[in-house]
């Protein structure tokens, strides 16, 4: 399955290291990854 997304923001923050450490992680076979978000200021 082939899946692009296109925007005009680009990460800041932590964001690129947990994009990395998602993409490693389907990249070495695993079929569910787990995202917890642990700073939570709505």
């Amino acid at each position: 399955m082939l899946f692009e997304l296109n925007s005009s923001y680009s990460p800041t923050g932590d964001q690129p290291i947990a994009i990395k450490q998602i993409l490693d992680g389907f990249k070495s076979g695993k079929k569910y990854i787990n995202i917890i978000m642990s700073d939570m200021n709505w």
